[in-house]
């Protein structure tokens, strides 16, 4: 009894009576990350600072990479943009604190200050100025809501993110290949779409791209050429649209592209269907009905056709029909006519069929 006694106070020797605060791995640190969408980096950054407190990172090596965890993705690649070609593990953590708060603090909100005439040339275009730099803020409306532009007519197209897409409605968007921002940086777009903009006094219709992130709408060149806008002193356009293309956007006027955009299933390009008429096809007395087999299709043609039958079934322009619920009486033969463009057209060869045995109209449309 008395030896294991005298072990039991040995193991309890051999025991710390407090454990000594171990420092947390950065990577396991639960920090909620920065979104400048919904709050300001001067109020983040107490808090950012106080939970790397709590979580006993002390390291700056483990402060830096924690904060690039934590920025959020517009934050990062503007650390990218500007730190480039230097790795960001090559910076120090004050040196990525600094940069963060020098760029919210020339973007913040309450630095727009109303344009100065007199100090301004571009000041009749009704525009907001940074009073920290040359960024020129154009207040528009897209689909009647009000948005704020940043004037950018070194960027030729005009970009909003979802985020103003779905604020304006969600117009219609066709697809339309990724950008690339001047950084070399793949930007993911949603589609194009056609927006009416109110600026300056005039209203036009004009094309948008959608791109996935939130960032700042940009007004680009294009928009600036239709709403006649003075370019920087010295700058010229390297590029012009062709004759085409300028009678091809302007040819309609306003009021009929803004109906079409109202109503856009009366120019969609896929077919229609006739509704609450149902045509007759009058046969000859007598006429006896001819089933044909189907037609071997082509190898080389077999996946064109079945996706051309696709295509046909989604569009309602065709129908499965079934034998046992509904009794075949005729079938005409497929025929294969090729297209210039490589696809192909699916026609039935009705000669052989129920031409002959049709009543004609004496009256035709």
């Amino acid at each position: 009894r008395g030896r294991k006694l005298k072990e039991y106070q040995s193991d309890e020797e051999a025991r710390p009576m407090t454990s000594r605060p171990q420092q947390k791995d950065a990577i396991n640190v639960k920090i909620r990350p920065f979104d400048p969408d919904i709050e300001k980096w001067e109020h983040y950054l107490p808090y950012f600072e106080i939970e790397l407190g709590a979580a006993r990172l002390s390291e700056q090596d483990d402060r830096r990479d924690t904060l690039l965890r934590k920025v959020g993705p517009k934050t990062f690649r503007m650390l990218l943009d500007h730190y480039r070609p230097r790795p960001l593990r090559e910076c120090t953590y004050a040196e990525l604190l600094e940069t963060v708060g020098r760029f919210y603090e020339e973007s913040a909100p309450n630095n727009l200050t109303e344009t100065d005439s007199d100090s301004n040339e571009q000041s009749d275009l009704g525009c907001r100025q940074l009073s920290r730099g040359s960024k020129v803020m154009l207040n528009v409306r897209i689909n009647g809501k009000p948005v704020k532009m940043l004037y950018d007519s070194g960027a030729y197209q005009s970009v909003i993110s979802r985020r103003v897409w779905e604020k304006i409605g969600q117009p219609k968007l066709d697809p339309h290949p990724n950008l690339l921002a001047y950084t070399n940086l793949e930007v993911k777009t949603l589609g194009i779409g056609t927006v009416s903009v109110e600026a300056f006094d005039v209203k036009l219709l004009l094309p948008v791209i959608v791109v996935e992130e939130h960032d700042v709408p940009l007004f680009g060149l294009k928009w600036a050429l239709q709403f006649n806008l003075p370019l920087p002193a010295g700058a010229e356009i390297c590029a012009i649209k062709s004759v085409k293309e300028e009678e091809r956007e302007n040819v309609m006027p306003f009021e009929i592209r803004e109906f079409f955009m109202k109503y856009p299933r009366l120019i969609e390009s896929s077919k229609g269907t006739i509704v609450g008429h149902k045509i007759e096809i009058r046969i000859k007395p007598g006429a006896i009905p001819k089933v044909f087999r189907a037609r071997p299709v082509p190898f080389a043609l077999q996946s064109a056709v079945e996706q051309e039958l696709g295509r046909l079934l989604n569009e309602g322009i065709i129908e499965r029909i079934d034998p046992a619920v509904t009794p075949i009486e005729w079938a005409s033969p497929l025929v294969i006519a090729p297209k210039p463009n490589g696809k192909i057209r699916l026609c039935s060869d009705f000669r052989v069929t129920i031409n002959k045995h049709i009543l004609i109209d004496m009256h035709p449309l």
